[in-house]
Order: structure tokens, then sequence, then C-alpha cells
């Protein structure tokens, strides 16, 4: 996956920028991406949009994660036009991504139809029910409740719509999450509902489940507990941490959960 190594704060005037983006070198149009993220004007968002067709698809990703920062209706409409034109499946995922930073309700419109295209790929769909929880439209509960239905490789686009609900923190999305916390429910689901607890915050229910799927005979699940653990930073759950470093027959359980516990220890002496 492409990843940015190195941010500047580059101070460029906003045409010279703009001039930047026909440049062959990569990292100066990455550069120009930058400036004209944090500009955030109309002419800025004119000049991200026409940054979505680059040659590059990562160039053309971090475009379309600009116009999500910048967030405006201009910025989510450009986002939409787009999306119909752009053929790299990374890039779609991109600025399916930029549209939850945004939290427009147009916005959440569009993703709900993306979401439910069943001509679209799993993982775009996947990335579009994590937006849609994010912007916390009116509607969004029920479309992700029938996005747990949808089948896809590796229950991606369910354990997408589980991580929406967290986003969403609401009782009834709780609910729907520790559901598919149980036994009977698939690894890789019952994975991401566990590190999805964490978002509802360190509440006694989600305690509980937390510290119970600790000792799951499925390490897997163990360690997606260390990580909602991570989260949560809650000192409640450094004993269980503790049996973790000392019993736990997986090394790298054993070291992440030592790793919680020290920072834990670190977040009270604060």
């Amino acid at each position: 996956a492409f990843r940015i190594m190195k941010a500047l704060d580059l101070q460029y005037p906003l045409e010279s920028a703009v001039a930047m983006l026909e440049d062959e070198d990569m990292y100066c149009r990455l550069q120009a991406i930058d400036v004209l993220r944090k500009n955030g004007s109309s002419r800025a968002v004119d000049a991200l949009a026409k940054a979505l067709q680059d040659k590059f698809w990562g160039v053309a990703a971090e475009a379309a994660r600009a116009l999500g920062e910048v967030g405006t209706a201009e910025a989510v409409s450009r986002l939409i036009e787009a999306y119909g034109r752009v053929m790299h499946p990374r890039v779609r995922r991109a600025i399916v991504e930029a549209l939850g930073a945004a939290r427009r309700r147009e916005a959440a419109e569009f993703l709900d139809k993306v979401l439910h295209d069943p001509n679209e790929s799993y993982y775009v769909r996947s990335e579009a029910t994590r937006s849609l929880g994010k912007i916390k439209w009116d509607f969004a509960e029920h479309s992700l409740r029938k996005a747990l239905e949808c089948p896809s490789h590796l229950d991606v686009i369910k354990r997408g719509a589980l991580e929406g609900l967290a986003e969403l923190g609401t009782e009834d999305a709780l609910k729907i999450v520790l559901r598919h916390t149980e036994p009977d429910v698939s690894t890789p689901v019952r994975m991401t509902a566990v590190q999805a607890l964490a978002k509802f915050g360190a509440r006694r229910d989600v305690l509980e489940v937390v510290k119970r799927a600790m000792r799951d005979e499925n390490f897997r699940v163990r360690y997606a507990a260390v990580t909602a653990a991570l989260e949560l930073l809650d000192p409640r759950l450094l004993p269980d941490l503790q049996e973790r470093v000392e019993q736990d027959i997986d090394g790298r359980i054993r070291r992440m959960a030592r790793e919680v516990a020290d920072k834990i220890k670190k977040f009270m002496d604060r």
C-alpha cells in the first residue's frame, strides 16, 4: 500500500502549488496536494479534483483524502463526480474514505448507494460502511444493518458494517456488535467485533466482553481483545493484561499485553 513517509510544513503560494501538480516528480505533486489541503479555497478544491486523475494512484488517493479534509459542499460534490470516472480500485476506496471524513449528508446518501451496489467491489463497499458510520446520518444504522447480510470475501462487508455501527455508538449498535463477539461467529468477524467494542468506551458490559475475549482459546480473538485494551486504556484491564503477559502461549500477545499495560500505567501517572 502507498504510504507517505515524511510530511513537511511547506509554504508555497496557491498558484505555485497548482502548477506543481503538473510536475513529473511524484513527491513534488504530493507536496502540492498538502499545500492545497491546507488552503481549502475553491481554487484549491478545483486543483485537487483534477489531481484525482493523476497517473499514479497514490497521488490521486492523497488528493481524494485532501478533499475529504477540506470537507466543503463543493469538495464533496467533486469527489462524487470523480467517483464515476475513476477506475483504479484504491482511488475509489480513497474517495469513499474521504466522503466519510467530510461528514456531510449528501456524502452519506451517496455512500449508501455505493454500499448496496452489487456491482461494486467488496472492499470499496466495506470502506463505505465505515465512512457511513462516521457521518452519523439518520438512516445509517438501517443501512449498516442491511449490510450485515451482504455476502463477501472474508466477510469484509459485514466486518466493515460492525466498524460503522461502532462509529455510530448507539445502544442498538452496541447490542449488534456484542452479538458478533459470540463463539458461534466466524473468527474474522469476532475479531472485528471485539476490537470495535473499544469505540463504545470503557463501560462495564464492554469491559466484561473484552476481559472474556482475552481468555479465548483462539489467539486471534485474544489479540483483538488486547488491541481493544490499547484503545480503552482502562486500569480495570490491568489484571487481565498481566495474566496474558504471564500465561499466554503466544509471544506476540505476551509482548503486546506488556506494552499496553505499561501505557495504561503511564496514563494513570499523568
